[in-house]
């Protein structure tokens, strides 16, 4: 598939109403019900549901916000219906956007949604440019909950918890599915379980898919019996239509 293609699909999908949004729970360690909800974009194309994954790399900056809008917007909507926070992904290019706090805050007042019930993702990358910090500083001002996203991925994770003093840091799924063979890969977690429990505040492990993984998680949390640990993978479920 070319780059073109892939716009010119994307493009079509938003006029069309193409794009969906997909809700997978996070659950608390040892819980029985979510705690909140990641909402995901799917492309809806001739009976075929196609994850962001497939196309979200290949798509235009301004074409990126937009479905970063949708996902708002849509998310905004259904929060009107459920007391549950959901938490939606921002891209770099929506972190530079100077008119995004403007336009959320407008969406937000209409909505009459609680800023706290919707959470915002960014990555550890994103977040140190520096519009995205400005624009960072703008959404917190605004009372949304920030994640840091992708936690571990890359080499500027502590300058970006720095920067951005979130309130739920999101260990990258490429630490954790490995965890239980790679022992680095724990020591990384167990650090970041320390960090969290020290800072006092929420800790995510996303993609723990096996029950092997989430023993070892079980097993490093018990040195932190205070921090509070949520989990998300398709050991607790899939991603379903909002």
């Amino acid at each position: 598939m070319t780059l073109l293609n892939w716009r010119d699909r994307i493009d079509a999908a938003i006029a069309s109403h193409a794009l969906t949004f997909h809700c997978q729970p996070i659950y608390r360690l040892h819980g029985k019900s979510p705690e909140l909800f990641e909402v995901l974009v799917r492309l809806s194309e001739n009976e075929a549901v196609i994850p962001a994954a497939r196309f979200i790399n290949e798509v235009s900056a301004e074409q990126l916000k937009a479905i970063d809008r949708l996902a708002v917007l849509g998310t905004l909507k259904h929060l009107q219906q459920t007391q549950i926070p959901h938490a939606v992904n921002l891209s770099g290019h929506t972190l530079n956007d100077p008119q995004f706090p403007g336009w959320i805050a407008e969406q937000l007042s209409k909505s009459g949604v609680n800023p706290r019930s919707l959470m915002l993702e960014i990555t550890e990358q994103a977040a140190l440019l520096l519009p995205s910090a400005q624009v960072i500083s703008a959404l917190r001002g605004l009372r949304f909950p920030l994640i840091l996203d992708d936690l571990g991925s890359g080499y500027a994770a502590i300058p970006s918890i720095l920067a951005i003093e979130p309130d739920v840091l999101k260990v990258d799924g490429s630490i954790v599915r490995l965890m239980a063979q790679d022992h680095w890969r724990e020591c990384i977690v167990f650090s970041l379980m320390a960090g969290a429990d020290r800072r006092g505040i929420c800790l995510i492990l996303e993609h723990v898919e096996s029950a092997l993984i989430e023993s070892r998680v079980m097993a490093l949390a018990r040195q932190f019996p205070k921090l509070n640990i949520m989990v998300q993978g398709w050991l607790y479920g899939q991603s379903k239509p909002c």
